[in-house]
């Protein structure tokens, strides 16, 4: 018996996307690292990636405006793919006012800034700074 998977010879690459779909994210960021590792896998093979890892060139340095356009409209469709996996499905309460806070004030849309604001709350939930312990009446022992 082989171990070895048996892939069709004329594989349709979009069958990717099947077997890693996005997932979305839990009020409580209990699955954040499933959520991400499928976001990232979406966004690399759409070679999107750069959108959140990395600076990227907005088209201003380019006379057309066609090359502005699309990277426009790329940059939106990743801001748009994260935010609906994690911030605007049905919630059965809604975010922390300072996560909503900090969500609405991205008004240009920056998928880099949502996903750092996304990154920074994990963290701060995985990792809670006295004062916000304070605030829940946790100690760090609990």
């Amino acid at each position: 018996m082989s171990n070895r998977i048996e892939l069709p010879t004329n594989l349709d690459a979009s069958l990717a996307l099947k077997f890693i779909p996005i997932i979305e994210l839990q009020e409580n960021f209990s699955n954040f690292e499933e959520w991400e590792h499928s976001i990232r896998f979406y966004l690399r093979y759409h070679n999107l990636l750069g959108f959140v890892e990395e600076e990227y060139n907005l088209g201003y340095d380019d006379d057309s405006d066609s090359n502005y356009d699309e990277t426009l409209h790329r940059r939106l469709l990743v801001y748009s793919l994260i935010w609906k996996s994690a911030v605007a499905h049905p919630r059965v309460s809604p975010p922390s006012k300072d996560l909503t806070n900090e969500l609405y004030k991205n008004r240009d849309h920056e998928p880099k800034k949502l996903w750092n604001i996304l990154h920074t709350h994990y963290q701060s939930i995985r990792n809670p700074t006295p004062q916000a312990l304070s605030k829940t009446g946790k100690s760090a022992r609990s």
